[in-house]
């Protein structure tokens, strides 16, 4: 009989659990320390397969996008340009990883490996010049590279489809949320061209998004939502780059007209003592609580019309 070794990784701090050997036709075999480790395993094997199934039954499929929290996403190319300009080619790199499958390959709707001849019809632009400005720079910075056949993949160090756990255990500075696919198509291809760079803001200030409750914050990884330091739209303007109040204004009446099929993209809870600032986890969500989801979704299906 043929066996598999399985290991057992606590995606928060890298520790590794256990290890399970899944042989042919047989049932998952754990083999742990102690009953509290094999617990601890089951649970977290538990809420893991439930999240999975739930999500993918909810948003379909979804890449994992690598950050680190509260740090600049995309540094390397945010620091080539002044101001927001940065931004249109951030989102056309988000919208071309939305095309990844396993091992960094980039596949269209219909199955076919993606060249750069191609990208007219990804990015939904005629702007010859315009594309390759964004081509050369996301190959630049080395987010993209070409193989010998002259196919685009994308670098693994920032978009990884499938399994995470191994990544993330050599490189324990870092996280990721999962960001669906045929979602962020939706918005960014209903959103008009000229207005699409506004869409990066929403990757720009993913640093600070709380991974259980999805809103923004400068303590990312806080659970007790008592001790959340919650951040208002001039907070998040500023992340973005926006400084003066009109620009503000406009940052957030930019997001606030988002939508995601009939739901807003993001949301607002106001009450006297303050407001949350939350996105729709239909966007990106990386919680792993099919509960807290849950939450979110009826709070977002609430005020849809």
């Amino acid at each position: 009989m043929n066996y598999k070794r399985i290991s057992f990784i606590d995606t928060d701090t890298g520790e590794v659990l256990g290890n399970a050997l899944l042989g042919d036709n047989e049932e998952l075999i754990v083999k742990t320390e102690n009953v509290n480790q094999m617990e601890a395993i089951k649970r977290k094997l538990k809420l893991s397969n439930e999240i999975k199934q739930f999500i993918e039954a909810n948003e379909g499929r979804y890449f994992h996008l690598i950050y680190k929290y509260c740090y600049p996403i995309m540094l390397e190319l945010t620091e080539k340009y002044e101001g927001n300009k940065a931004n249109i080619h951030i989102i056309r790199f988000i919208i071309l990883a939305s095309y990844s499958t396993f091992g960094g390959t980039l596949r269209d709707a219909n199955g076919h490996q993606i060249k750069k001849s191609n990208l007219t019809k990804i990015w939904d632009t005629q702007n010859r010049n315009g594309i390759k400005e964004t081509y050369d720079i996301l190959t630049e910075c080395g987010y993209i590279y070409k193989t010998e056949e002259g196919y685009l993949m994308v670098n693994e160090d920032l978009v990884i489809k499938g399994k995470v756990e191994e990544f993330l255990k050599e490189n324990k500075d870092i996280t990721y949320t999962r960001v669906f696919a045929s979602n962020i198509q939706d918005i960014y291809y209903s959103t008009e061209p000229k207005k699409r760079p506004q869409l990066a803001n929403l990757f720009k200030v993913l640093p600070f998004i709380n991974f259980k409750y999805n809103v923004f914050c400068m303590n990312p990884t806080e659970t007790d939502e008592k001790k959340l330091q919650l951040l208002n739209w001039s907070d998040l303007a500023k992340l973005c780059g926006y400084e003066e109040k009109t620009h503000i204004t406009r940052f957030k009446k930019d997001l606030w007209k988002l939508k995601i099929y009939d739901s807003c993209v993001v949301g607002e809870f106001l009450t006297d003592s303050g407001k949350a600032i939350c996105i729709n986890p239909k966007v990106y969500y990386s919680g792993n609580n099919i509960d807290d989801v849950k939450n979110l979704y009826v709070m977002f299906k609430m005020t849809e019309k």
